[in-house]
């Protein structure tokens, strides 16, 4: 079985040895680089083209949206996973905007990290329970625009695949239709509720009970 190759960014000396004890113990990951300066970074992941970036977004000189959206056109696309210490709603938002959609925090368990590596590779979404808590919790978007008798029961469905993690050309696939009806469906989603982002889907399948914690 092929390893995955891995290349970690972050400014803390103790960050990066304690991520690289991790993963250098698992037989599944390949730590092909663990990096402090930024621009050494990011010369290394065009260069190596890994399965998975690791950063910190906290720390001063980190990664920016236009970074990673620099690195997400890559001959192949890597998957992306934050560990930080801290969050803030405006961050969130635009990270996962720009193709970032892996986050946990430095106090995770290292089976939850080790998860979430593995999310990432395969370009699934995964939060660890602080930040999600943090995601519902936080105002992205106001209770009253929680109403999912606005939606249609397709419209709800693509709704709920989307904030399980599934692409759209996954949901297309999964109920027999196109990709351009998948698009139209999410165009219609987001203006009846006011939704711009992909983050915001999230919350409000949360907020309205159509995913729970649980699932």
């Amino acid at each position: 079985m092929q390893k995955l190759k891995i290349i970690h960014y972050d400014k803390e000396f103790l960050s990066r040895a304690g991520f690289k004890y991790l993963v250098t113990e698992n037989g599944n990951f390949r730590l092909v680089g663990s990096f402090e300066n930024k621009e050494e970074f990011l010369s290394a992941v065009t260069k190596q083209i890994p399965n998975v970036v690791v950063f910190d977004f906290t720390s001063q000189n980190s990664l920016t949206s236009k970074d990673i959206e620099k690195l997400a056109r890559l001959s192949k696309k890597p998957g992306f996973l934050v560990i930080a210490n801290d969050f803030n709603k405006d961050t969130i938002c635009e990270y996962m905007d720009c193709g970032v959609e892996c986050f946990v925090t430095k106090g995770c368990s290292k089976d939850e990290i080790l998860l979430a590596i593995n999310a990432a590779a395969k370009g699934e979404k995964f939060f660890c329970n602080k930040v999600l808590n943090y995601i519902i919790e936080s105002s992205f978007i106001t209770k009253d625009d929680c109403d999912s008798t606005k939606l249609t029961n397709r419209e709800i469905e693509i709704l709920k695949l989307t904030a399980d993690g599934l692409s759209n050309k996954e949901i297309a696939d999964k109920l027999f239709l196109s990709l351009h009806t998948i698009y139209t469906h999410r165009k219609n989603i987001m203006k009846k509720l006011n939704i711009k982002s992909n983050s915001e889907f999230i919350k409000y399948a949360y907020d309205s009970g159509l995913v729970s914690t649980q699932d």
